[in-house]
This record gives structure tokens, C-alpha cells and sequence, in this order.
């Protein structure tokens, strides 16, 4: 496990602009717990941002926050129990050997009553709830709350504020990649930590770098 706010929490930290130590933040505000998606997976929801944003439709592409990326919310919070830093060493110590996250690709759906956020949903494996479990236990969610264990619902952002006449519009268009990739693994290594009152984010912890595999020799040429 990476400590915390490490600047060295394995590949995705090299993209977070916003990084800075916690001695460095402010206190208050909203305050989350992310999932950070594998390469892969992020590559899929950037092609959808991309769609989205090439139709002149709503699309999450078009927040040009150095924080902006494609994310699974663990936990969203007005505050913390502990405050930010004893919640960071909580964090740690729950997410142990629980990363790499893994989950499946599920269908698109809309959250609201207009105007909607369209979300991709990720079917949580049984590993991805327990860790979603924990964090809300560190955290102190309330029963009831969106965040919390018996009402959390897994997805990845893909267009805010969509109105009525652009909803269809929206679906329809993503439609073909997103059944394309149901069912196909989503995995989570990585966990990330949002000041909505600073503004900034940061690592808590990453899932170990798999050991390169030796090379194979080749076979003498005859």
C-alpha cells in the first residue's frame, strides 16, 4: 500500500495535477472516496466522453478539471468523522489487500428528473462491496444515505446536466460500445481521496505493481 498522499502511489499518480500532501489541505466541504479505473477501463470511458463531446451533446469531457477523470464513488460525505488526515490512515489500514476492485461493465442509465445525469452502472463483484463496506465504516455514513452500503450503486460518470431533448440523444449514441462491453471486466486498482473544499486530490492507496515476467529464451536456431 502506498502511504498516504504519496506522490508515489503507482501509475495513475503521475496524472493528478491536484496532488499535494495533506498538511497542505483545507479542512471542510465535500469530502470522497474514489475508484480509479485500470487503463483499460478508463480508455473506454474517455472514448465515450470523446462521442459525446464530438455530437455537441453533454459530456463529462467538457469539466476541464485537473481532477477530472473517470472514477467510481466510494463514499460521497459533507464531513468526516476524524477529519481528513485520520481518515486517510483509516482508509489505509481498511483497504489492505483489497485492490485491486473488480466488477463488470452494466448498462447506461439516467439518475434525476431533469435535467439527468447519465452514469455507465459497474455490476460490483462480491470484493468490490466488502471495500465499499469498509470505506463507509471509516468514513461514518449513515444508514440511508446515498453512500451507504445498502443503497450505494456503482457507476462512472458520463454526462451532467443533460436536458430532456438530449437525453435519447445521449443514449442512443453510446448505446453501441456500451453493449458491446457488458459483462467485461472493470477493475479498480486504485483509491483517490476529494477535498471539495480545497479542491485537490490524492492517493490513499494502490493496488501492488505486478512483478515484470522474466523473458523467455528463445530456442537456438537450428
Amino acid at each position: 500500500m502506498a502511504p498516504v498522499g504519496s506522490r508515489r502511489a503507482g501509475p495513475a499518480a503521475h496524472a493528478y495535477p491536484g496532488l499535494v500532501h495533506p498538511s497542505q489541505r483545507q479542512r471542510g466541504g465535500v469530502q470522497s472516496v474514489e475508484l480509479l479505473l485500470d487503463p483499460e477501463s478508463e480508455t473506454r470511458v474517455l472514448r465515450l466522453w470523446t462521442l459525446l463531446l464530438n455530437a455537441g451533446l453533454p459530456s463529462q469531457a467538457r469539466h476541464r478539471g485537473a481532477s477530472n477523470r473517470p472514477h467510481a464513488t466510494l463514499v460521497a460525505v459533507p464531513t468526516l468523522p476524524d477529519g481528513v488526515d485520520g481518515v486517510d490512515g483509516g482508509l489505509v489500514d481498511a483497504l489492505a489487500g483489497r485492490l485491486p476492485a473488480v466488477g463488470t461493465w452494466g448498462e447506461v442509465t439516467a439518475f434525476g428528473h431533469g435535467p439527468w445525469t447519465v452514469v455507465w452502472l459497474v455490476e460490483p463483484s462480491a470484493g468490490m462491496r466488502r471495500l465499499q463496506q469498509e470505506v463507509a465504516r471509516v468514513c461514518a455514513v449513515l444508514e440511508g444515505h446515498l453512500t451507504s452500503p445498502a443503497r450505494w450503486t456503482p457507476h462512472v460518470t458520463l454526462a451532467r446536466r443533460v436536458s430532456e431533448p438530449d437525453l435519447n440523444a445521449v443514449r442512443t449514441l453510446v448505446s453501441g460500445p456500451v453493449e458491446a462491453a457488458t459483462g467485461m471486466p472493470v477493475l479498480a486498482p486504485t483509491v483517490r481521496r476529494w477535498d471539495g473544499a480545497a479542491k485537490v486530490d490524492w492517493v490513499v492507496a494502490s493496488a501492488p505493481a505486478r512483478p515484470a515476467q522474466p523473458a523467455q529464451p528463445r530456442p537456438p536456431q537450428p
